[in-house]
């Protein structure tokens, strides 16, 4: 229930709450107030939606008891108000979900992401004429299908995508399972104010998944 670096999350029997927090849709406009302080104005630019969206989705928020009202801020005219979420960390049971199954929940979750991931991967692809597809056994045998996609973009961007099926013992297993969690815990860092003008979003996936 709770990841190593998290705190001891609420846990949601709520089923307004429990649809919120698992629809991809729904819960993209709850989390630019998960555990910080957070104005509409300033979630509808995280988010990228226009301000009368998140105006909407806040008073959902509210009505769902998600999130409150931490802060107002007075200002000429209408005064701001500042919203964080009631909890810092939630976990939703299965049982609480609309879903019926772990498998129909992924899908639901997954297809957002996978699209994303889709749209970003061939733009890049496009963007650097690669339209081929390669097939090719390594020198050790493995068998590696790939487009071939660059590692940077005509902008300068850095891209990597890869994936492939290979044989491993448990040792090479957990030396890998390390080096990804190592790459994942640099996503996590934060950045500066002064930095905050220089980020975009990145679609970052790491998997290690013994086959069935």
């Amino acid at each position: 229930m709770e990841a190593p670096d998290s705190p001891s999350p609420y846990v949601v029997w709520d089923a307004q709450q429990a649809r919120l927090l698992t629809d991809p849709n729904s819960k993209r406009f709850f989390v630019p107030f998960l555990a910080r302080d957070c104005t509409v104005k300033e979630a509808a630019q995280q988010v990228d939606c226009p301000l009368n969206t998140m105006l909407y989705r806040i008073k959902t928020l509210l009505a769902a008891g998600l999130v409150q009202v931490v802060e107002t801020r007075p200002r000429g005219g209408r005064a701001v108000q500042v919203y964080r979420s009631v909890h810092d960390a939630y976990f939703i049971p299965l049982a609480a979900t609309p879903f019926d199954t772990l498998e129909h929940r992924a899908w639901v979750q997954g297809e957002a992401t996978f699209r994303q991931l889709i749209a970003g991967y061939t733009t890049a692809l496009q963007r650097n004429e690669h339209a081929g597809h390669l097939l090719y056994a390594s020198p050790d045998g493995v068998v590696v299908t790939t487009d071939h996609p660059p590692i940077r973009l005509p902008s300068g961007e850095p891209l990597f995508f890869h994936d492939l099926t290979a044989q491993l013992t448990l040792e090479q297993a957990e030396q890998i399972t390390g080096h990804l969690g190592a790459a994942l815990r640099v996503t996590q860092q934060g950045v500066t104010a002064g930095q905050q003008a220089q980020t975009r979003p990145y679609l970052v996936m790491l998997a290690l998944i013994p086959m069935v």
